[in-house]
């Protein structure tokens, strides 16, 4: 990949410095929703159903701290670490264990691309 990068000055340069970090978080956490939502919709065509409750129990969350924004997959059910860490023997069509870690690992690559296309983006507009 090729980057263009016009000729600017050190005040220029500073001044998209400091605004690529200002609004960085911001972007970050959009981006995380964004996949977040994709993920859950993606674990629920994998979560096995019993009455529904485990499949309706998949949640997602973007946390901000001082430190880093966070994306965290869970489900609120108290049997949900049974049924995902543990195999089983589904009868229901592409139901599977792991089934938010699954889309979850598969959307990583997907939300980095992401996150450096951004910043790239905006230190280069």
């Amino acid at each position: 990949m090729t980057v263009y990068m016009p000729e600017i000055d050190m005040g220029d340069a500073a001044e998209r410095i400091r605004r690529f970090y200002e609004h960085r978080d911001g972007r970050i956490a959009e981006i995380l929703r964004r996949h977040g939502a994709k993920i859950n919709a993606k674990a629920a065509m994998l979560t096995p159903v019993d009455k529904g409750f485990l499949r309706a129990a998949n949640k997602y969350k973007v946390e901000p701290s001082a430190d880093a924004v966070t994306l965290i997959m869970e489900n609120r059910m108290i049997y949900a670490r049974y049924q995902h860490d543990y195999p089983h023997n589904h009868t229901q069509p592409n139901v599977t264990d792991h089934f938010i870690q699954i889309p979850f690992e598969a959307e990583i690559p997907l939300i980095v691309e992401e996150i450096i296309g951004k910043d790239i983006q905006e230190v280069t507009s």
